[in-house]
């Protein structure tokens, strides 16, 4: 099981390090427990995500997250697809892509006052669920979403309080 996180932005930014995104995206994963397989997070600029948004949801503006599932989920942990479920000794599964704009995420972290990188994480969480068949779109799917994204946050937290003291 891997979370890859990938910089593929136009710009040299020290402040975001994709490698210590991917260490607490790894533990929130594994805190989660997500079925075993692989996630790849890109990291992108507004322009990148704009283009995404208006291919795929028809949409003219960038945004934060934007979430690509490979396989149907009919909600949390139950597959449409019929595939078998992976376990740790199956050859890896990738799950999804998710990209995120680190211009977009930015901008709300400063409207917000929260830190970026906490910032970061909570929509990398936000595209991780969606790709497991997590929505929000009723009040029960948002409620169910919220709690589990809530988890993720404290791992993540929790992760970097231990790693980055």
């Amino acid at each position: 099981m891997s979370v890859t996180v990938g910089d593929h932005r136009s710009l040299d930014d020290a402040e975001i390090e994709p490698d210590s995104i991917s260490h607490i995206l790894n533990a929130v994963y594994r805190d989660l427990e997500l079925p075993a397989g692989d996630v790849d997070v890109s990291l992108v600029d507004d322009d990148t995500i704009a283009g995404l948004n208006r291919d795929y949801r028809g949409k003219h503006s960038p945004t934060n997250v934007l979430s690509f599932p490979h396989y149907n989920w009919i909600e949390p942990r139950l597959m449409l697809d019929s595939i078998p479920i992976p376990n740790e000794d199956s050859p890896p599964v990738l799950w999804g892509e998710v990209f995120v704009s680190i211009e977009t995420i930015r901008r709300e972290s400063s409207a917000s006052g929260r830190p970026l990188i906490i910032e970061i994480v909570k929509m990398c969480i936000h595209g991780l669920l969606h790709l497991f068949g997590y929505d929000h779109d009723t009040d029960d799917q948002y409620n169910r979403m919220s709690a589990a994204e809530q988890i993720g946050l404290d791992s993540a937290v929790q992760w970097m309080e231990h790693n980055f003291s």
